[in-house]
């Protein structure tokens, strides 16, 4: 009876403590939850903030990038502007000094025309008192030349080149000897003839036939048969002229011509 008892006795012990037991372990699992949500909650809370510390980092990386560059863009063009400035002032100083030349330009070239006028008409009354040689091709020239001088679409630099020009070849015409054909007027007769031009300094002719030579007169402004004696030197003159004889000492009778 007494160990009957004793075993109802623990049993209600060992009863009573399991039924203890059970509220605590229920208690104790839902302690382990509520300490799991806030736990799980600060590693998330965490790892959002090492991400977010992450994408500002690379955010601060890539506008430390961008601001450097942007730096060196802004020297370079600051480099730029300088050299874009210096040129602008370069280029205004050219233009400035070329409207000054344009302006001096136009002011000699309203200087100058009238002067080149001047000539034109010197030299054409020059021509026209000059030995008569060639003388289509020189009244030619002067025609020409008149027409360039009266055109005021021919600009003041090439009127000033023919002028130049034209008195070059006039020029040149008192330094060379030259053989030409012409028919001339010999006492109302019309024949023709070699005329030996000598620089300007005299006009001689001699026949096709050798027989007859002469020289041009200024004071009388003719043609003038010179003696018999005088036609070898002039035939070897025109020989020589025309290279048909090697260069020797020929006398002429130009002192016998009157100089008007």
């Amino acid at each position: 009876m007494f160990l009957k008892g004793v075993f109802l006795m623990n049993k209600k012990i060992l009863t009573g403590f399991i039924l203890f037991l059970f509220p605590l372990t229920a208690f104790g699992a839902n302690l382990a939850d509520q300490l799991k949500k806030p736990v799980k909650k600060s590693i998330n809370i965490r790892r959002q903030t090492q991400e977010q510390t992450d994408k500002w980092a690379e955010e601060k990386r890539k506008l430390r990038y961008r601001y450097k560059r942007l730096l060196t863009e802004n020297k370079e063009l600051l480099a730029l502007n300088t050299d874009i400035k210096e040129e602008v002032k370069h280029r205004e100083e050219n233009i400035s000094k070329l409207e000054r030349k344009i302006s001096e330009g136009l002011k000699v070239s309203e200087e100058l025309l009238p002067y080149l006028d001047t000539v034109t008409a010197s030299l054409q009354t020059f021509v026209d008192n000059d030995l008569p040689f060639l003388s289509v091709e020189r009244e030619s020239r002067m025609k020409r030349l008149h027409e360039v001088m009266k055109n005021p679409e021919i600009s003041t630099s090439e009127k000033y080149r023919r002028v130049m020009e034209a008195l070059t070849v006039e020029t040149e015409y008192g330094r060379n000897v030259e053989v030409y054909q012409k028919q001339i007027s010999i006492d109302k007769k019309k024949i023709l003839v070699n005329v030996l031009r000598v620089g300007r300094l005299a006009l001689f002719f001699e026949s096709l036939d050798n027989k007859t030579s002469g020289v041009f007169d200024p004071s009388k402004d003719q043609w003038t048969i010179l003696p018999h004696k005088d036609n070898r030197g002039i035939h070897t003159a025109i020989e020589i002229a025309e290279k048909r004889r090697t260069v020797e000492l020929v006398t002429l009778p130009i002192g016998r011509l009157t100089v008007p």
